[in-house]
């Protein structure tokens, strides 16, 4: 599985930023809202896709409700258990392979633009609870418990979650500047970021 991306077509660096086809002085300009890049100084060619696909879903966002993240303390092999991900189980048990490039990258965002990591996954929690929601209204009559039907369903939730994120992407002013599989890599590190921090997916009884 792919999970560095590689550089970034288009992307070039400026006094202000990292200026996409060169021309925008160093800004993200979307319908909702404008998002500083960092310069390649401050985040690495390495995490630069990751970066793009952050600020292009937060710009087609008009605003995510606000949930409060949990506290409470669980491993990660028993969130994997108690959800039966299967075909995406190697990917966030490699977490601690990436976790430090998507933490950088927030890092990095956030020197210009404060609560990025906040904002994105109050966005990832949000269309994970869509997800869920249509996938157990499809199920609404199996009988089972909506625990079960995760379950059952859950590498399915999982891709229609990730789907979501991919088309967001694809729909923003920012979706030429770099390959369609660095991204779909992007959007799979920043799952496993939100999995691990407990915005997607059940959380094990304590």
């Amino acid at each position: 599985m792919n999970l560095i991306p590689r550089r970034a077509q288009g992307v070039s660096a400026t006094e202000h930023g990292v200026a996409i086809g060169g021309n925008n002085n160093g800004q993200i300009i979307s319908a909702t809202n404008v998002v500083m890049l960092p310069t390649p100084e401050a985040l690495p060619s390495m995490t630069s896709q990751l970066a793009v696909v952050i600020v292009s879903i937060l710009g087609q966002d008009e605003g995510a409700p606000v949930a409060r993240p949990s506290v409470d303390a669980f491993k990660i092999t028993d969130k994997l258990s108690h959800n039966s991900l299967v075909r995406y189980r190697p990917l966030i048990e490699s977490y601690g392979d990436y976790a430090h490039i998507v933490e950088r990258c927030y890092s990095a965002i956030e020197e210009s633009q404060p609560g990025v990591k906040t904002r994105f996954l109050k966005i990832v929690q949000s269309r994970y609870l869509e997800e869920r929601a249509i996938l157990l209204h499809v199920e609404r009559t199996s009988g089972l418990a909506a625990i079960e039907v995760i379950r059952a369903n859950a590498d399915y939730l999982f891709e229609s979650l990730q789907g979501r994120l991919k088309n967001e992407h694809a729909g923003s002013n920012l979706a030429q500047s770099i390959y369609s599989e660095d991204a779909e890599s992007s959007i799979n590190m920043l799952l496993g970021h939100a999995f691990v921090e407990c915005r997607i997916f059940e959380k094990p009884s304590p």
